[in-house]
């Protein structure tokens, strides 16, 4: 939008998102149109609300905002949009941008996921756009409906916002939503370390695959706040590791006394975006019905890896999984059977053997989990060598930043993972 906050869009912006779509929602993009017609998509619309007309009849002129060329970055600038980004925006989007700022648990309705700051480390899902102009428009109007201010020269000068908004476009690793490939697991000599922070993995190559709400089975989650995990892999002689980090904008409080943890600091909000917050009394009826449910990720696999594909949640009956799951509370890393979603069975204490050390830092949790490649369950368990090509699949439940049920979690579908 390019007009002020709060005011009705011109014609161009209207048209500019029906061509355009909005990435991260289910708008999509209507460029194939022929131009008469999505110019004709503009106009009606504007017939269903008043807004248009009360604004035109006041007789006052639709004033927008221009983003002109935006100068080069600098490294003078940056680390002056580095300050700036840490005064003016930590405070929602997080430290290293990833939605996990303190304010954010006073501004997000968790039952709607109306209001979750973007998280900037994935610019594909910027609704107005990730090029600088468009961050510069959307800075200048803000974003009505959220908590998104806008900034104004008189906050920020052209050059501190050109300064920001350069810092922002570093906190991404890529401008587009990463390929989908198999995970291709290498061989190393020594050990395979648990420590997800261990320079080995800094080198082993990453694989992106995305999630989405589980919505087949009651109860449903319709407003995941994860929709991606990133997952390398390695092996040896005698084990297999897997290395997985997933965004989740909050974390388990009580992984504070056994985990490495991070959290993005209070940075020095500005005076008119500190928010107050109300107290009001609390039944124990309450307390209980906000208590989150822990976080949890699961890695599925089918018992039988040359077989028929099971049921990509939980397997079915004639087609049984493995899970590997670890919970922050309790803290425990468990291997399941299950042959559907709601016949899920806990290996007995002598069958389990995945260890697992979980960090969490700035909005991202790390975790590493390890097993033997080969154990002597042989009716419950996957068995890994090398050449086998198994398919692979991730559950992700982040209780702390969402409300619901076991069943509410982000899923994937099945992925292939091969031993080299």
């Amino acid at each position: 939008r390019t007009t002020e906050f709060g005011v009705i869009p011109s014609d161009q912006d209207i048209f500019n998102i029906i061509s355009k779509g909005m990435p991260g929602t289910t708008m999509p993009a209507w460029k194939h149109l022929p131009e008469n017609d999505r110019w004709s998509l503009v106009y009606y619309p504007k017939t269903l609300t008043n807004k248009f007309e009360k604004f035109y009849a006041k007789g006052e002129a639709l004033e927008t905002i221009k983003a002109g060329d935006p100068p080069p970055s600098t490294a003078e600038g940056l680390v002056e949009g580095k300050q700036l980004f840490i005064n003016h925006c930590s405070g929602c989007h997080g430290l290293e941008g990833r939605s996990d700022g303190t304010s954010t648990e006073r501004i997000v309705d968790i039952d709607s996921d109306a209001l979750w700051p973007r998280n900037l480390t994935k610019p594909w899902l910027f609704r107005r756009g990730s090029s600088l102009k468009d961050l510069y428009l959307t800075i200048r109007t803000g974003l009505s409906g959220t908590a998104m201010p806008k900034f104004s020269e008189k906050k920020l000068s052209d050059q501190q916002a050109w300064n920001l908004l350069h810092y922002i476009k570093t906190l991404a690793t890529s401008e587009d939503r990463p390929d989908i490939r198999p995970i291709r697991t290498k061989k190393v000599s020594g050990d395979l370390p648990l420590d997800p922070e261990n320079p080995l993995w800094k080198n082993a190559k990453e694989y992106y695959f995305p999630l989405g709400g589980q919505i087949i089975h009651l109860k449903k989650s319709y407003f995941s706040t994860t929709d991606s995990i990133a997952v390398k892999a390695l092996y040896n002689d005698n084990d297999l590791a897997i290395h997985l980090s997933w965004d989740s904008p909050a974390f388990d409080r009580s992984l504070k006394n056994h985990a490495v943890i991070r959290e993005s600091p209070a940075p020095p909000l500005p005076p008119e975006m500190q928010l107050e917050t109300k107290e009001e009394p609390e039944t124990e009826s309450d307390e209980e019905a906000k208590k989150p449910l822990p976080d949890a990720i699961a890695i599925q696999f089918p018992v039988e890896p040359n077989g028929k594909r099971p049921y990509f949640l939980n397997g079915d009956p004639e087609f049984p999984v493995n899970l590997w799951k670890w919970t922050s509370s309790p803290l425990e890393t468990l291997e399941l059977n299950a042959k559907g979603m709601d016949k899920i069975t806990v290996q007995t204490k002598d069958s389990q053997g995945v260890t697992a050390k979980v960090l969490y830092q700035y909005g991202r949790y790390y975790l590493v989990m390890k097993r033997k490649l080969t154990t002597a369950d042989k009716v419950n368990d996957i068995q890994f060598k090398p050449g086998l090509k198994t398919p692979v699949a991730f559950s992700i439940w982040n209780g702390s930043s969402e409300k619901g049920s076991q069943q509410q979690m982000a899923v994937s579908s099945w992925f292939q993972l091969s031993i080299e």
